[in-house]
């Protein structure tokens, strides 16, 4: 039974396996999430794109016709992930987004680098100001975007949602389970030519751990 604490995520229910023999897909919950992102990523891979061919002449920025196919990639893989249930799609949505991060944080590097060049001398060109200042916005809308994007991804493979039904994108991100985000420590492995440590647990009565010791004493 599905509950905050174990809302349907990365695996249909028990009793899907059971009755469902057809093998039909499984919604995932965070769908309205994902399209939202979809239609978002698709957006700025299409304006990116667009202003680029315009602009790159003035531009001259080598990372603007990258970045756009990127976030159209983004765009495709969270339509596909809203359409239904696959971790293979979760997982390429987050490898994607996080290159369309750093994509975005290069834009605008470049960006902010030729501007602040520009606006340091005294004759500087407007066209070219308003240019870079455009990249400038579309790569940290674009940045926010992929973490968001990367955020929710990171959080649906751990399990870590709150909700089943998605309200709105504040939701998917806030409401949650964060105990679920927290990593286990690795068992120490036993090293060849060393014996392991022997664990000793605590015992409620007060015989001695290791009775052949007392024996001894």
């Amino acid at each position: 039974m599905n509950s905050d604490r174990r809302p349907l995520l990365l695996s249909p229910k028990e009793e899907n396996h059971e009755n469902n023999e057809t093998g039909m897909a499984v919604e995932w919950p965070c769908a309205a999430c994902a399209t939202l992102l979809g239609i978002a990523h698709l957006s700025m891979g299409l304006g990116l794109l667009a202003f680029d061919v315009v602009t790159n002449e003035t531009s001259e920025t080598a990372f603007a016709a990258t970045a756009a196919l990127a976030y159209i990639i983004c765009s495709v893989l969270s339509f596909i992930a809203a359409r239904r249930l696959d971790r293979c799609a979760q997982l390429l949505l987050f490898a994607f987004a996080a290159f369309s991060a750093l994509t975005s944080l290069s834009i605008f590097l470049e960006a902010a680098v030729v501007l602040n060049r520009l606006c340091g001398q005294r004759a500087c060109t407007e066209g070219r100001d308003l240019v870079h200042s455009t990249l400038i916005c579309i790569a940290l809308t674009e940045f926010v975007i992929s973490s968001i994007s990367m955020i929710v991804c990171y959080r649906s493979l751990r399990n870590a949602f709150g909700v089943n039904t998605v309200a709105s994108p504040y939701s998917t991100l806030i409401v949650g389970d964060y105990t679920t985000l927290e990593r286990q420590p690795r068992p120490m492995r036993e090293h060849k030519g060393k014996k392991s440590a022997v664990t000793v647990k605590p015992t409620h009565n007060h015989e001695p751990p290791f009775p052949f010791v007392a024996g001894l004493l």
